[in-house]
């Protein structure tokens, strides 16, 4: 299935709408709620329920497509709610509406309730404040009388306790509304609580408000995956704004600062704040990845690697507050070697014909990227695989998974980990989160969004003695089906699975080839050896490299264009040098899309972070 957010996602905080189908599968969850013991629900809003919250809590559910958050802590209001009376049984809801106008808005939404019936009031009523109160109280009179159990949703006690009998008693009498049920001229019924015992469902109704249904996934897939988005981005422009050297002062507080700003602000006044910290975004440079309680701290990319060298890689972990959204990808500070023709101009433009340049420029640093880098595929794949098991039913568990995923990473033969103990490091975490951000059940079906999280650290170099580098972890959001149909809604899958930036010295030699273009551009006369002079002064700005790979399918970046030759420049990866006789085969223009199609020879090398991730020796160059 394809991806949602980002693109569609809507950039307002609150839900949207409710249509009508929403609100009659929303009638239809607290019709679940009623049983032998509780008859019905009564929600009374506004003055004559003493603003109670919970009616006003349980309208916006049902009439205004609100879930979650949205409406356990926030104080979103309609003033029309005032008009409003609500009595939800097994099998027949009795709505009063005390106006023509609100009666106007909310018939389209209740048309399709089965069994609803509509109280509202005439236009001479309308029109007398006497009649209307009078016809609001019958009604509610009609509404409530077939009903012995009721269950509704009260206020919790200030001292955290629960709530006693004396207490619930109390409480509903002291409603305007409830006050009238006894006077003698409308039948002498005595105290409501005395003909109707009262429960509190406040915390079933809670877990109605913080489950998934239809209209809530689309909430989530659009609008929190949107905001969680934002941030990281934010998180990642940290690395965008910094030159290769500059990089290497970056630290993980630094880094990590959008998140948990993010994050801790949207907490602040969260009841059940502490439930959410292990949720706590989390930045952690080279070395220290390998344990989940460091990061977020003062470690740079100088000096957070292996035995305090510098770092080629970060893992980044985040979460919404207060919803369901977790993502975790690994980010690696290093284009994992130079690309075609490493190296082949030294700094002061002139050509180099030493045929080990390539070879030496991906090495070091570069070789302990790529070991990472391929760890990281493996695990990318592991995922895929484990989501796909879990929604097919075909594994419910996370021990289970575990060992899947182990089966899985040592039938990839991936050569670079070799010295790695895949079956002792590889860790699986499967977890769900409701709406409200709480821990929640994460059995195959359940209606709450799950997070798979896959880990391999202690990954070992292929050196001899060989290096800890670190670990790779991956995790993504989704929503799967009941009943294991194999159905799977990726949430945050469009939050790029692999990007790179090319770490300082070797790889940026051929990055800011400025030397050799400021000669080529300077006069007609300078011409390069085999692919001659530049046909236009400047660089094609905005051109997007699709490089086959489906974990980074595309670059943006600008091209040089030589007489024989190209020069693509990405601002994260830096140049790959292309000489038409000697690095491509052949050339596909499709006139359509103005794209460009080029057939590397073979064993002609891209970035290193490229390697192994499909799309054969091809590229593609569109405007």
């Amino acid at each position: 299935m394809a991806t949602v957010g980002l693109e569609r996602a809507p950039k307002h905080r609150h839900s949207k709408p409710a249509t009508p189908p929403v609100v009659r599968n929303r009638f239809a969850a607290l019709q679940e709620l009623c049983r032998p013991d509780r008859e019905a629900l009564l929600f009374v809003p506004g003055v004559d329920g003493k603003f109670n919250d919970g009616a006003r809590k349980a309208l916006n559910y049902l009439l205004y497509g609100c879930s979650g958050l949205e409406i356990l802590e926030s104080a979103r209001n309609h003033i029309e709610q005032e008009e409003l009376l609500l009595v939800i049984s097994a099998g027949t809801c009795f709505l009063y509406v005390g106006s023509s106008e609100v009666h106007d808005k909310i018939l389209p939404l209740v048309g399709e309730v089965p069994g609803l019936q509509l109280f509202t009031t005439t236009d001479a009523e309308a029109a007398d404040m006497d009649l209307s109160e009078e016809r609001k109280i019958i009604s509610f009179l009609e509404m409530i009388e077939p009903f012995q159990a009721i269950g509704t949703e009260l206020t919790p006690r200030a001292d955290g306790k629960q709530a006693t009998d004396k207490d619930r008693t109390m409480e509903v009498e002291n409603w305007p509304l409830i006050q009238v049920y006894g006077v003698e001229e409308l039948g002498n019924r005595g105290f409501f609580t005395m003909k109707h015992s009262v429960s509190d469902v406040a915390e079933e109704l809670r877990g109605v408000y913080s489950r998934l249904d239809g209209h809530a996934v689309e909430n989530v897939a659009t609008t929190h995956v949107d905001m969680l988005a934002f941030h990281w981005e934010t998180a990642v422009s940290v690395l965008d704004m910094h030159t290769p050297h500059e990089r290497l002062s970056v630290a993980e507080q630094s880094v990590a600062e959008p998140l948990l700003s993010f994050f801790s602000y949207g907490l602040l006044r969260t009841a059940d704040a502490a439930e959410q910290e292990w949720r706590r975004p989390r930045v952690s440079i080279g070395e220290a990845t390998n344990d989940r309680l460091k990061g977020n701290g003062e470690r740079t990319v100088r000096s957070g690697g292996e035995g305090g060298k510098v770092a080629v890689h970060l893992v980044m972990e985040a979460a919404e507050p207060n919803g369901p959204i977790q993502l975790a990808r690994t980010l690696f500070l290093s284009s994992g070697g130079a690309a075609a023709r490493a190296r082949t101009f030294d700094w002061d433009g002139n050509e180099t014909f030493d045929a080990d340049d390539n070879q030496l420029s991906r090495a070091g640093r570069s070789a302990n990227a790529r070991c990472l880098m391929a760890a990281y595929r493996a695990v990318m794949g592991t995922h895929s695989a484990l989501v796909d098991a879990f929604c097919g039913g075909l594994c419910g568990d996370e021990e289970g998974l575990r060992q899947l995923a182990v089966k899985t990473v040592e039938g990839m033969q991936v050569a670079w980990l070799e010295g790695t103990d895949v079956e002792k490091h590889l860790s699986v975490q499967l977890t769900a989160t409701d709406l409200a951000g709480r821990r929640a059940d994460h059995s195959p079906g359940s209606r709450h969004t799950k997070y798979l999280r896959v880990e391999l650290s202690h990954i070992m170099s292929l050196d001899n003695p060989p290096v800890d580098l670190g670990a790779v972890v991956f995790g993504d959001s989704f929503v799967d089906a009941a009943g294991g149909q194999g159905l799977c809604l990726p949430l945050t899958g469009a939050v790029p699975r692999l990007s790179g930036w090319m770490g300082a010295g070797q790889e940026e030699d051929t990055h800011h080839m400025t030397n050799l273009l400021h000669r080529l551009r300077a006069s007609n006369k300078h011409v390069h050896t085999t692919m001659g002079s530049l046909v236009f002064d400047d660089a094609l700005p905005g051109v997007r490299m699709l490089t086959g790979c489906s974990d980074m399918p595309s670059l943006s970046g600008d091209l040089w264009v030589m007489q024989k030759g190209l020069v693509y420049t990405s601002k994260r990866l830096g140049s790959i040098v292309l000489d038409h006789e000697h690095h491509i085969a052949s050339a596909e223009f499709f006139q359509e899309s103005e794209a460009v199609g080029l057939h590397l020879k073979e064993g002609v090398t891209k970035w290193g972070i490229l390697e192994g991730a499909g799309g054969g020796g091809g590229l593609t160059l569109c405007p």
